[in-house]
Formats: C-alpha cells, sequence, structure tokens
C-alpha cells in the first residue's frame, strides 16, 4: 500500500504542469513578441498605405483612359491639393468633358487619408510649361482651410493626354511625374525616402508607378 502512494505521488509529481514562475515567463516572452510585431507593422503600415493608394490612383487614371476611348468622350482627372486641419492633402477626381467645354464630376476619387500628401519637390504638374493651375475647393469636401489649387488632366477618346497639347516641337516626346509620400513634410528640406513617382506619357496616356525607398 506504501510503495502505491508513493508512485501515485512521484506520477502526480511528474504532470503537475508549470510552476508560477515558469508561467509569468511564458507571458512575458508572449508580451515581447507581440509588442515586437505591432513595432513592425507600425513601421510598415505607412508603406503598405500608400502602395495601396498607389495602385487606386493608376486605376483611376487607367479608368479615365479607357472610358474615353470606349465611348469617345473625353475624361478628365483633376489632381488637387489643399490643406486641411493642418496638414497637406491631396486628391483625384474623375469629371467628364459636356458640351459647351464644361465637365461634370462623376462622383469617383481617390483622397488618401493624411499623413499621405504629395510631394512637391517631385512633381512637375503644378510647374510645367502651358499647363493651367487653378484654385478652388475640391468637390465633395466643402469649403477647405486654404484654398486648394489643382490641375486638370484631360484623356481623350484618341488616346493622347490634355498635355501632349503643350508640346511645343513635333514629335517630341513630354512626360509630366508627380509623386506621393507617406511621411509628414519636414522643414529641413530633405527628400522623403519612401515615395511612388507617376510618370504619364503626354502622348499615349500611359501612367507608370515607381517605388523608391
Amino acid at each position: 500500500m506504501e510503495l502505491m502512494k508513493a508512485l501515485e505521488i512521484q506520477r502526480r509529481s511528474e504532470v503537475r504542469g508549470f510552476t508560477l514562475v515558469e508561467l509569468l515567463l511564458v507571458v512575458a516572452g508572449a508580451g515581447l513578441l507581440l509588442a515586437l510585431a505591432g513595432m513592425s507593422l507600425m513601421r510598415g503600415g505607412g508603406g503598405l498605405r500608400l502602395q495601396g493608394t498607389a495602385e487606386a490612383v493608376r486605376g483611376l487614371f487607367e479608368a479615365a483612359k479607357q472610358e474615353a476611348v470606349a465611348q469617345g468622350r473625353s475624361r478628365e482627372v483633376r489632381l488637387y491639393e489643399w490643406e486641411e486641419g493642418g496638414e497637406d492633402r491631396v486628391g483625384f477626381f474623375l469629371y467628364e468633358e459636356e458640351e459647351g467645354g464644361e465637365a461634370l464630376f462623376l462622383g469617383r476619387q481617390v483622397v488618401p487619408e493624411a499623413p499621405i500628401r504629395l510631394e512637391r519637390e517631385l512633381t512637375s504638374l503644378f510647374e510645367l510649361e502651358g499647363v493651367e493651375v487653378l484654385f478652388g475647393d475640391p468637390p465633395g469636401r466643402g469649403e477647405v482651410a486654404e484654398r486648394g489649387r489643382y490641375v486638370r488632366l484631360g484623356m481623350h477618346p484618341s488616346g493622347v493626354t490634355s498635355l501632349a497639347e503643350q508640346e511645343s516641337e513635333v514629335g517630341k516626346k513630354r512626360e509630366a511625374f508627380f509623386s506621393l509620400t507617406a511621411s509628414r513634410r519636414r522643414d529641413n528640406g530633405e527628400a522623403p525616402k519612401d515615395f511612388v513617382m507617376f510618370v504619364i506619357e503626354a502622348g499615349s496616356g500611359v501612367v507608370t508607378m515607381h517605388r523608391a525607398q
């Protein structure tokens, strides 16, 4: 009988599980791993958001081009830049050309959340010769704190863009570019480390993306 009791005590001792100290060590280790994973996601979150936004912007340009060719009526992508809540904002809005030269907003847009913004030092559209810079509030945003500015990029049924009309030399290949970054504006003048540059071929309307890190 005594032998059986001894064996039972030994068996219970072998399967007793973790001690309190061991459990605390396991919990602390799991917490550290979760913290490291969270930091990694925070570092990569801006980049993932920027990539998704870039794909949406390119999709809007592609839709404008394809619809203009298919329906025989020009489309127009307006690139707005404005300030809202102390943040530089940017938005892309799709219009349809109507008779008389008017344009109708089609309700389709890509407006990235802050801090995604236009990188002015890597953008030529607002300084491009022959491109008119206009001022006004972006559609559907109400009156913005600082009156917005915008440029119009027409996509014609022929496949060319409004940028091609500004060419000074026949046959000269002309490109325009703009860049989006997920970093807030810095006062030291340094270029952003992570941005997406869009290059628009004036004669064909082809939009290509280039990601830099």
